[in-house]
């Protein structure tokens, strides 16, 4: 079975310790990779990534989208776990990855109303 884990993976970051405690979690079980969202993030301008974390939109956030869908193609999942630094558009891109019967995790650690 494969699992997938789209999220920042940067060192000391909370999404990258709870990605390796999920790869733990997984096991043998699974074939399980990591799509780290910083990299394109950190290759756009300050401005264009103030956009995308305020307003998630613009053209950082359909390079993210881009990212995860061209680092994912190879494979189907069974398991993905987008995690809180990731938002709604996203989901579509998952939907384009995934097999039937796939079951998505979407980390977020408040509510807002």
């Amino acid at each position: 079975m494969k699992a997938l884990y789209i999220g920042i993976y940067s060192n000391g970051t909370t999404s990258k310790m709870r990605a390796d405690m999920l790869g733990r979690l997984l096991g043998d079980k699974y074939d399980y990779k990591v799509i780290d969202t910083d990299i394109p993030f950190f290759k756009a301008s300050r401005l264009w990534r103030s956009v995308a974390f305020r307003f998630k939109t613009g053209p950082l956030t359909a390079r993210i989208n881009r990212f995860v869908k061209n680092n994912a193609r190879e494979a189907q999942y069974e398991l993905i776990w987008v995690d809180k630094s990731i938002r709604h558009s996203i989901i579509w891109s998952c939907r384009a990855i995934c097999c039937k019967g796939f079951t998505l995790i979407i980390f977020n650690s408040y509510l807002r109303s």
